[in-house]
């Protein structure tokens, strides 16, 4: 028997544990003088190093008491025979009960913690591991004795709280770390510390910053960062000052630009006044030059750059760039984003050069240049190998797979690279890259015909995660697709309210009021999508029409659903109206969408497959080779996995056979029924049950194969 083990497994009963209270106050005063020790030491200690504490403590009490450690070691392996400890392994003890630790903690006279906590300190720095001094600072601090003593034990203290938030920092305890650093800056004092423990203050005030960043208290990050660019001798110590205070400004979604073009003529470049065209066509022309008389192997092997200035005005530039871009100051978002890229070509590669890679593909991009954007998200995404920096590598793999790399692959293939990042960062704990790489792995998810109570769960994750960090006010960023997906699961009393974004998560009206308008098309999008789903064609219409004219929609994934619900529209409204203008324009959208694909995007063949039958409802008047159509599309769907797009594909087929009055029509939308509760949309199946009076005759587990009809079946009949 392991009998070690055992003893750790076994679980004390609350009354024993009772009765072990009780007998706390008669053991031997050394025994208990012990225990007290290790109660502060935690509910797990180290044996050696609460020896060694009691033996000093007991010599101060008692100086004629004879103390040796081979007597103390048995009367502490006496209480782990009494029950009250357990042994975990060697050298180390636990409480047998967090309520035995708690009792004897209450033995300890108020006016003896500061003395115990000064000893435990002190013994703990005399080790030189993160732990130990992480666990002396906590000690340290709470003993009014250290923190009230001389100048240099404060200064020492301070210097140790240093080397503890740095620990915080790597196990991403960003709280504890603001905690020890507000402790360690009080601890210096007065203003005469800026100049006689200068280096001291700022590399604590600056860690501070990145801290209050972290934690998402922007309003201290911003306070600190003012001190820091204060105090500041040069510009090298500006420079995480200057970082800072663009993140902090994107991340609180204020103008990025007063403050980025002051730091970046701080930091050596200097931006034109008024960006003119002119400026915009040299800069394209020069950093055209550069990229084409380069190969992808010639870009990757350049001489990677660490220059501290030169990095933090790279970082600035792309953050800047993505700002103006957010708010439709294109002109500077464009220069910026090309200089950047120039910097890349002409200096080497920087932790943000996948960044700007990706910036001036999506410049290309919008030109018409997709082979160009396409090659540029690649080799983005591949430069990430050269130089891994963890927020890089968020943005690069959110904007280079949502705006450039869709253009050829599969969204549902670029999924797991989404996913694998977002865990990461989740247990990073940096919200701000959390933000922007899951708004893309969850979109990606919904349009790719995701299972929406999958997708339900990992969205409340994110939400437990973020919340248990305390950066709530990030979770808006969320709200949409949480709100879109439950409107899509949970049946409102008005259908009326299923269209719009207001609900359990979010209201429509309040959240337009607090976001930058140049993502608002993102809202639409989702509404135009309830809209279609639940039948309200003319409000989908008139939303597609909006979208379809946006900028900024044009050079992401979401270019697909945009002109693919547009165009189904228009179709439908036809169908009611028989205006020639809607036919036309569901034309026109049918015709991007076939542009895509002969560029090589794969993601648009399942989109187009459904508005053919809707080209060949209009055109062809033999039931037969409608119906083969139908099932030759469903098929496609269903083999590659688009839920969404199987369930839309039933239903149009079953209104399209029930107009022509075929007898297998029903059986269409008995299959919508099922693929809708396949996917997770339960609003909308009980939406069919009203609007088609559905009474579910058919149990698809039981059919035979032969009820179901085949492509093969409407082939043989096409061919009698």
């Amino acid at each position: 028997y392991d009998v070690q083990r055992i003893s750790r497994e076994t679980v004390l009963s609350e009354p024993l544990v009772e009765l072990l209270s009780l007998k706390v106050q008669r053991l031997a005063w050394e025994t208990q003088e012990i225990l007290k020790v290790a109660s502060l030491l935690g509910y797990q200690f180290k044996e050696d190093l609460v020896l060694k504490i009691a033996t000093k403590l007991l010599k101060l009490k008692n100086e004629s008491l004879q103390v040796t450690m081979p007597a103390l070691k048995r009367l502490l392996e006496n209480a782990a025979n009494d029950a009250f400890l357990s042994q975990i392994n060697d050298g180390y003890y636990q409480f047998s009960h967090d309520k035995l630790q708690d009792a004897f903690r209450s033995l300890i006279d108020e006016a003896d913690l500061p003395k115990l906590h000064l000893m435990i300190g002190r013994e703990l720095t005399d080790n030189t591991d993160e732990i130990s001094m992480y666990h002396a600072a906590v000690h340290l601090n709470r003993s009014s004795l250290n923190t009230n003593g001389s100048m240099q034990e404060r200064v020492d203290l301070a210097r140790t709280n240093l080397q503890a938030a740095k620990y915080c920092k790597k196990i991403y305890a960003f709280m504890d770390a603001v905690a020890l650093l507000k402790s360690g800056i009080d601890l210096l004092g007065s203003e005469d510390n800026w100049s006689k423990q200068f280096d001291l203050t700022f590399e604590m005030t600056e860690l501070l910053a990145q801290m209050q960043f972290a934690t998402g208290d922007f309003m201290s990050c911003k306070a600190t960062n003012q001190e820091l660019l204060k105090r500041a001798k040069s510009t090298e110590m500006k420079i995480n000052a200057f970082r800072n205070e663009v993140e902090v400004r994107m991340a609180s979604m204020e103008d990025v630009g007063k403050v980025g073009k002051r730091a970046l003529k701080e930091l050596g470049i200097h931006l034109p006044n008024a960006i003119t065209p002119f400026h915009i066509y040299s800069k394209l022309k020069k950093v055209r030059f550069l990229v084409n008389n380069c190969e992808d192997e010639d870009i990757l092997n350049k001489q990677t750059r660490s220059d501290p200035v030169l990095s933090t005005a790279m970082h600035i530039l792309v953050v800047l760039s993505a700002d103006c871009f957010m708010r439709k100051k294109f002109m500077l978002g464009l220069y910026t984003s090309l200089l950047a890229t120039e910097l890349t070509m002409s200096m080497g590669i920087f932790p943000d050069s996948g960044i700007a890679i990706v910036g001036y593909g999506i410049v290309e991009a919008l030109l018409g240049k997709e082979d160009v954007g396409y090659r540029m998200g690649d080799l983005a995404i591949r430069m990430l190998d050269k130089y891994p920096a963890k927020s890089a590598r968020a943005i690069v793999i959110g904007q280079a797979t949502g705006q450039l790399i869709w253009l050829k692959r599969r969204l549902k293939d670029l999924a797991p690279l989404h996913k694998e990042l977002l865990m990461d960062l989740l247990d990073y704990g940096d919200v701000l890259s959390v933000k922007g790489c899951g708004w893309y792995y969850l979109n990606v998810r919904l349009w790719s015909g995701d299972n929406l109570q999958s997708l339900e769960d990992t969205m409340r994750h994110i939400y437990h995660v973020i919340s248990e960090l305390g950066q709530v006010t990030t979770l808006i960023h969320f709200q949409p697709i949480l709100q879109i997906v439950s409107n899509l699961r949970y049946r409102f009393e008005d259908w009326n309210e299923q269209i719009i974004l207001t609900g359990k998560f979010m209201e429509e009206e309040k959240y337009v009021k607090e976001t930058i308008d140049s993502i608002m098309f993102f809202i639409e999008l989702y509404k135009m999508f309830l809209s279609y789903t639940f039948g309200y064609y003319q409000s989908a219409q008139a939303i597609g029409k909006k979208l379809s004219k946006d900028k900024l929609a044009a050079v992401t994934f979401l270019f697909l659903p945009i002109n693919f619900y547009y165009g189904m529209t228009c179709y439908q409204q036809y169908s009611l109206t028989g205006s020639k203008r809607l036919l036309r324009t569901a034309r026109k959208c049918k015709a991007v969408l076939e542009q895509k694909q002969a560029s090589g995007n794969l993601d648009v063949i399942p989109h187009l497959r459904i508005m053919e039958i809707e080209e060949l409802a209009l055109k062809e008047k033999y039931t037969y080779k409608i119906l083969a159509a139908c099932n030759v599309c469903i098929e496609f769907q269903e083999a590659e996995g688009f839920l969404h797009l199987e369930a839309l594909a039933n239903e149009r087929a079953y209104c399209i056979l029930r107009k022509l009055r075929c007898p297998y029509a029903e059986k269409y939308l008995d299959q919508t029924m099922q693929v809708c509760k396949n996917w997770g949309a339960l609003a909308k199946y009980e939406w069919l049950i009203e609007e088609h009076n559905y009474v579910d005759s058919f149990n698809l587990e039981k059919r035979s194969a032969g009820s179901v009809v085949t492509s093969k079946a409407c082939a043989s009949a096409s061919s009698r």
